[in-house]
């Protein structure tokens, strides 16, 4: 998995277009995503800054892009912040299930509580 493809076209440059933004080569930046040229400590910089990511995201040692926006989010405990890590890689149905069963939970509780 390339991490500088990924992000180059989930954000709709092309090749040539990035490397006109941040100033490399063409040949360079192909060469990176092809890996068939390692990043130096530079252009992980360069990358991390320009497309907002953490240098760890680019070379794949984390999943989330940029976990500091996720833990300046003051309305995210960590509970929230670990059943993140746990749902995120599922499909949209598999996250609506998930739902619905800590939904039917909360109901469960709800009537147990008004039972008492």
């Amino acid at each position: 998995m390339n991490r500088i493809r990924e992000l180059r076209t989930k954000n709709n440059y092309t090749l040539k277009k990035l490397a006109e933004l941040l100033n490399m080569s063409y040949s360079n930046i192909a060469m990176i995503e092809r890996e068939e040229r390692s990043m130096t400590q530079e252009n992980i910089q360069l990358f991390a800054n320009f497309f907002n990511v953490s240098a760890d995201y680019l070379l794949g040692r984390s999943d989330i892009p940029n976990p500091e926006e996720i833990k300046k989010e003051p309305e995210l405990s960590e509970f929230q912040f670990a059943l993140y890590g746990e749902v995120k890689d599922l499909s949209n149905n598999q996250k609506d299930e998930i739902l619905r069963l800590v939904k039917s939970y909360k109901n469960l509780l709800e009537e147990d509580k008004k039972g008492k």
